[in-house]
């Protein structure tokens, strides 16, 4: 087994060393572009972890806490914030004055969780449910010419 190390305490195991090969130019090439495509990407969803959710994005959970319900709202924000360092909802305290506290990108996933329990639907397919609704309300409605 020529090549690799024998682990101590065990003869049979053998590890085995990578040796890494230069990257080829299509490589080179191939990550330069995800870098330039990305990038800004990237930046704007690091800015929106520590920026302040935006007025449209708080009256948007207002209107679906109206429609899913104070237990719900609260389970889905406590597991939105779980793990920042966003204080938890007070008891007694409004949707609104716990919705301005949130980020940008904490904000947006409370949206994406009530607006699937809304929907009745799990996470994974939300998009696909989405999209069902939309070409339902698209087939009903006539077109004018």
């Amino acid at each position: 087994m020529g090549g690799g190390d024998r682990q101590a305490g065990h003869p049979d195991l053998v590890r085995v060393r990578a040796h890494h090969l230069p990257q080829s130019g299509g490589e080179a090439a191939r990550k330069a572009e995800n870098e330039r495509i990305y990038a800004p990407r990237r930046e704007r969803a690091e800015k929106a972890k520590t920026e302040p959710a935006t007025e449209a994005q708080v009256k948007y959970l207002i209107t679906l806490a109206e429609k899913v319900g104070k237990e719900r709202l609260e389970a889905e924000f406590a597991k939105v914030i779980k793990g920042r360092d966003i204080a938890p909802r007070a008891p007694r305290q409004r949707c609104a004055t716990a919705a301005e506290r949130l980020t940008k990108a904490r904000a947006r996933k409370l949206i994406t969780a009530l607006v699937g329990h809304d929907l009745g639907v799990s996470d994974g397919s939300l998009m696909r449910s989405r999209i069902q609704i939309t070409m339902a309300a698209v087939a009903r409605v006539p077109l004018k010419m």
